[in-house]
């Protein structure tokens, strides 16, 4: 079932074939793309590149326009050699999000701006411990199937992740799991669209019904 439900919410894929070119430090090749999304694409290329390698790349889109970009392997695409002669070998290759750049910046340890304020951390979690405010966002965002969730630990977008949730005491702690569907800067955060909702929903029901 939950195999089922990740399928549905994998970004969609078209099939396209452009030029790329890629390198880095070590590596630089060239290839033609076998499908594109909007958070990767597919390369076909026999140069072997290791899961995890960070490359610059760009995309012909035309022959006057190319698009760059910084992307990570995500996976690999081999064959038997029997089965070489019809499908090439191939990677995959994740777009890095402008707010994943910015994290990486900051990592650096760079001089802070003159006249900035430090910014607080603010873990990815929600904090719904108090009862009113858990009814709030029971109102607002889980009865329609999701949740907006104010965190400094910004994923990607359309990313699959896990959200511990803090329900008033003594329920302890539920981990929710959703799609990544929005991002905001001021203050940062982001709006979850939740898997299994009915089973969130009637968890809150039950909790808020023993006030």
């Amino acid at each position: 079932m939950a195999d089922r439900a990740n399928e549905r919410r994998r970004t969609k894929r078209y099939r396209r074939r452009m030029k790329v070119r890629w390198w880095a430090d070590d590596i630089e090749g060239n290839g033609f793309t076998v499908d594109v999304s909007s958070s990767g694409l597919l390369i076909e290329t026999g140069r072997p590149i290791a899961i995890g390698t960070r490359l610059h790349l760009e995309v012909r889109l035309t022959d006057e326009i190319p698009y760059f970009s910084e992307c990570v392997v995500a996976r690999k695409r081999t064959y038997p050699p029997q089965a070489r002669a019809l499908f090439k070998p191939a990677v995959g290759v994740r777009f890095v999000s402008i707010n994943e750049a910015i994290k990486e910046l900051t990592a650096k340890g760079g001089e802070e701006s003159v006249g900035t304020q430090e910014q607080v951390h603010v873990p990815l979690q929600a904090d719904l411990r108090d009862f009113d405010h858990l009814e709030a966002v029971y109102e607002r965002d889980i009865k329609h199937g999701g949740l907006m969730v104010e965190t400094t630990e910004l994923p990607d977008l359309n990313s699959e992740i896990e959200l511990p949730v803090r329900l008033p005491d003594p329920h302890g702690t539920i981990q929710c799991r959703g799609e990544v569907v929005k991002l905001f800067d001021d203050p940062p955060g982001l709006a979850l669209r939740l898997e299994e909702i009915d089973l969130v929903r009637t968890r809150v029901k039950e909790i808020l019904g023993t006030r």
